[in-house]
């Protein structure tokens, strides 16, 4: 049984623990002020905050993970993270992949899967080749992210589309191009190119939405899905992919697919509630849909994305 002045210490303790929960809940990095937090006030921390680890001395591996979760630049301030650490770091944010030292094929695959919204193939890439250019194509869309954001302050957004997102799908585009060429599959569903080489008789090219200059495409299976978008241009009579950038073009509203057809831009308003003009537009490799800038009201159809 505790004595009164054992109970008196620990009555003591829980009161500053309080505190000191409060504060980190407030602010992670007032834990910098504190001497040895408990490791529910470190976990309260990160959780709040990511970053506040670099204010932690010996953290444990729940408070790493918690870390890397909240915040996947909070890699950059622990030591030999472990496989699963990456690989939670760029769950959260694919650009922490740059603060990592060789990062695994495993984790290149998921930063880039984020990058283009879609199923990537790394098995036959260069474990080393890929971890390098990888982390250069991200290091090099932050720096565009940082150069527009000073132009931006400075000039405002006078163009209709947002050059910073022509700017970033460039760049991605000339990784896509380089990689492809070296490795062809590294951007094909594997899952869509076995159906495509074994079961083509499955598939049925159909025409799902058209305007005066353009025809969407798709092929749709047995089990009516719809795979492999590409526009045709009535004009040229070229057809060529569709990179939709992670958009969910077939949920959207008919009379909304039709005007980006046209070449119109209509208002997308993401889950969060924000509204983007999107777009069409040419790309290296086809055509591709981009987001625009941010407006304020609804002023056309709006869809989400």
């Amino acid at each position: 049984m505790a004595t009164i002045t054992e109970r008196i210490k620990q009555f003591l303790n829980d009161i500053l623990e309080n505190r000191q929960l409060e504060k980190v809940q407030k602010d992670a990095s007032a834990i910098q002020g504190m001497r040895n937090p408990s490791e529910t006030i470190q976990m309260a921390a990160v959780k709040n905050d990511g970053l506040a680890i670099q204010y932690i001395s010996k953290p444990s591996e729940a408070v790493k993970m918690a870390a890397v979760q909240s915040n996947g630049y909070a890699i950059e301030f622990i030591s030999n993270p472990t496989e699963e650490m990456k690989i939670e770091a760029v769950k959260n944010n694919a650009y922490s992949i740059i603060e990592m030292e060789e990062p695994t094929p495993s984790v290149c695959k998921i930063a880039l899967e984020k990058m283009y919204g879609r199923p990537i193939n790394v098995a036959m890439v260069e474990p080393t080749e890929l971890a390098k250019k990888t982390q250069i194509l991200l290091n090099n869309l932050v720096g565009l992210k940082f150069e527009y954001r000073t132009v931006y302050q400075t000039y405002g957004k006078a163009a209709e589309e947002d050059p910073l997102q022509m700017s970033i799908q460039e760049k991605k585009d000339k990784f896509r191009t380089e990689m492809e060429e070296k490795y062809p599959s590294m951007f094909q569903n594997k899952t869509q190119s076995t159906q495509k080489d074994h079961n083509t008789t499955n598939l049925k090219e159909q025409e799902l939405y058209s305007s005066e200059t353009k025809i969407l495409i798709g092929d749709i299976s047995s089990k009516k899905e719809i795979t492999n978008l590409r526009i045709k241009d009535k004009i040229t009579g070229k057809t060529e992919p569709l990179n939709s950038n992670g958009i969910r073009l077939l949920d959207q509203p008919s009379e909304c697919i039709e005007k980006i057809l046209s070449g119109k831009k209509v208002e997308f308003t993401t889950n969060s509630g924000k509204g983007y003009l999107t777009g069409l537009c040419k790309t290296p490799l086809g055509w591709g849909l981009t987001i625009g800038k941010q407006i304020q009201s609804s002023t056309d159809s709006s869809a989400t994305l």
